[in-house]
């Protein structure tokens, strides 16, 4: 079996489980820690195509892939485009810059984001130290 047929195959199930469980995140390592029979399928072949999350976004499902650009790109047919967007985030200490990728397949797409860090920098102005004189 090829690697668009287990990709398949993982969407498969991750549809079955999907009506037992939450709709839109079909797959997400961060939120596996049951052990039904379906769960451990679905955990292996994950972890076999290094796949992060399986999405149903706004134009269909979503595969995301470890590995970032170089991973996504072994996917590649000859000239087939890479979608490419960048999107900026701030919280009160970073500021996250992510690089999305991702290729339309058959029936779904395979995504891969590259996410770049930067802590932002604190105020050094110190205040003046107080005198403690006695008297």
């Amino acid at each position: 079996m090829n690697k668009i047929e287990k990709f398949k195959k993982l969407i498969k199930l991750c549809e079955e489980r999907e009506r037992v469980r939450q709709p839109d995140c079909l797959f997400s390592i961060a939120y596996e820690n049951t052990a039904t029979p379906l769960t451990k399928a679905i955990n292996a072949m994950s972890k076999e195509l290094g796949v992060l999350s399986v999405d149903r976004g706004e134009n269909g499902l979503e595969i995301f892939l470890s590995g970032g650009l170089q991973r996504l790109q072994t996917f590649c047919e000859d000239e087939q485009e890479i979608e490419y967007k960048t999107i900026t985030n701030e919280d009160e200490n970073t500021i996250y810059h992510c690089h999305g990728y991702k290729i339309k397949m058959e029936n779904f797409y395979l995504s891969a984001l590259e996410t770049n860090y930067i802590a932002k920098q604190r105020d050094m102005k110190q205040k003046p130290a107080r005198n403690f004189e006695r008297e």
